[in-house]
């Protein structure tokens, strides 16, 4: 009889679920955005977009990203399978390295939902812990 790896079933079943996710992906909304600017470093938005997701009880299904402006748009989707997009823009000069950047967010169908704002207020939570440091400890949920 064979034996698989311990964790084996959930890793199958998650990567059946991302294909299925993946048929129906869908483009960032332009508009209708709950949005801020936060000053931070743009080499920690991922790792804080993961944070973010989780503190939100959200799932990162897929990140883009853009030269000009520099962006980088995390596509989310809810515990009730709809989708939410979390936009981060650089909004300064040159090259993106520590300074301003927009933080946009929005869940689909529902534009004054508040789990956008509760998005991007958990994204710029967690950017402000880990501005001008290499790591920072995780506090209390937010609520």
């Amino acid at each position: 009889m064979a034996h698989w790896p311990q964790g084996f079933g959930l890793s199958v079943s998650v990567l059946f679920g991302v294909l299925a996710g993946c048929a129906g992906v869908s483009k960032p909304p332009e508009a209708e955005s709950h949005s801020i600017i936060v000053h931070a470093d743009w080499d920690d938005c991922d790792a804080a977009a993961l944070i973010t997701a989780s503190r939100c009880e959200m799932g990162i299904v897929e990140r883009r990203g853009r030269m000009s402006p520099p962006t980088k748009v995390y596509e989310l989707v809810t515990p009730g399978n709809e989708t939410a997009w979390l936009t981060v823009r650089w909004a300064g000069e040159g090259d993106p390295v520590s300074g301003p950047i927009r933080l946009e967010a929005r869940v689909l169908d529902a534009p004054d939902d508040p789990r956008a704002r509760r998005l991007v207020g958990a994204m710029r939570h967690r950017l402000r812990q880990l501005r001008g440091v290499e790591t920072a400890p995780l506090d209390a949920p937010l609520r």
